[in-house]
C-alpha cells in the first residue's frame, strides 16, 4: 500500500505538474482559424466564434443599466466598467461630468479651456483631441486629399511605359 505524501513531498509532485504542464502548452502548435465572411485570421478558435457573432449580428451581452448590447464580452466589460459602471472617479472640476480614464479628462477639460494642441500641418486647422484630427486627415481635409492625389497621380505616372 503506498504511503501518502506530506509536506515538501507533496509540493515538489504539484510543482512537477504545473512545469509539465507549461512544457506542454509551450509545444503546442495553434492552427490558425480564418473567418469564411472577411478572411481574418485567428489564433484562437474561441476568439472566432466571438468574431462570427458580429457578422451573424447577434448581441447576446445586454447593459441592464442602460439598454446597449454588444457581441464581444470585452466589449461589454469595458462599457459596464467605463461607461455605465460606479468607477467613474475622475470629475471635471468645471462641469462635474465623471471619466473613467485620465486621457479622457484631460480632453474634456480642452472644451472648457479652449486648447486646440493637435494641429494639421496641411492646412494648419487645429483639435483638442487627436482622433478628431487623425479623422480630419483621413477625410475631411482638402490639403491632405489633394496630397493624396498627387502622390497617386506621381506613382501611376511612374509605373506607365513610356511611348
Amino acid at each position: 500500500m503506498p504511503q501518502a505524501r506530506t509536506g515538501h513531498e507533496a509540493g515538489t509532485d504539484a510543482a512537477a505538474g504545473l512545469q509539465h504542464t507549461a512544457a506542454k502548452k509551450a509545444k503546442a502548435v495553434y492552427k490558425p482559424a480564418r473567418c469564411d465572411v472577411c478572411s481574418k485570421i485567428f489564433y484562437k478558435r474561441s476568439n472566432l466564434r466571438v468574431h462570427m457573432l458580429r457578422h451573424l449580428g447577434a448581441r447576446p451581452h445586454w447593459c441592464q443599466k442602460c439598454g446597449k448590447t454588444f457581441s464581444d464580452p470585452s466589449t461589454y466589460s469595458r462599457h459596464v466598467a467605463s461607461v455605465c459602471g460606479e468607477q467613474r472617479h475622475l470629475t471635471c472640476h468645471v462641469c462635474g461630468k465623471a471619466f473613467y480614464h485620465q486621457v479622457h479628462l484631460k480632453e474634456h477639460l480642452r472644451k472648457h479651456t479652449g486648447e486646440k494642441p493637435y494641429s494639421c500641418q496641411e492646412c494648419g486647422k487645429s483639435y483638442a483631441c487627436q482622433g478628431s484630427l487623425r479623422r480630419h486627415r483621413a477625410g475631411q481635409c482638402t490639403a491632405s486629399r489633394r496630397r493624396r492625389r498627387q502622390l497617386r497621380l506621381r506613382r501611376l505616372s511612374q509605373d506607365l511605359p513610356l511611348a
